[in-house]
């Protein structure tokens, strides 16, 4: 976690109270050019706060999905090919194309083509080679 975003999204919050609390307290006393004032203060600091907050909001996000891709990648076998996901009860999910997990570390599913697998994402082939080549993002993987 980002230790000084948080700490600026707490100074932004605590800014804002002290100038609710100054505002209440001053009541009738606060002249109306001193009172917008304050008032666009508490505006400003709340603004800031709320952006730091939706940064660390953004940076949980990450580092959410990276737990998720660190999750499936313990769980993934390849066996030469194309991965296969091991779910806790032995049985497996798959095939993965290794193009996509290898590169973006993406479980994209790949699907059966002839002799062998294809991923409709990186428009790769996996297994058997064909007859004629499909160019230079044809059989072969990676």
């Amino acid at each position: 976690m980002d230790v000084p975003t948080i700490s600026a999204a707490l100074t932004g919050i605590k800014a804002a109270t002290d100038i609710s609390k100054a505002i209440m307290t001053a009541g009738a006393s606060l002249e109306k050019a001193e009172l917008k004032l304050r008032i666009a203060d508490l505006v400003d600091s709340l603004t800031d706060a709320r952006a730091k907050i939706l940064d660390i909001r953004e940076l949980l996000d990450q580092k959410d999905q990276e737990i998720e891709r660190l999750k499936k990648r313990e769980g993934l076998k390849f066996d030469g090919d194309v991965y296969w996901l091991e779910n806790e009860d032995k049985s497996e999910d798959g095939p993965f194309c290794p193009n996509c997990f290898d590169d973006k570390g993406k479980c994209v599913h790949i699907h059966e083509d002839g002799p062998g697998w294809f991923c409709y994402v990186c428009k790769r082939h996996w297994g058997k080679p064909r007859e004629v080549s499909s160019g230079p993002d044809g059989w072969g993987g990676i």
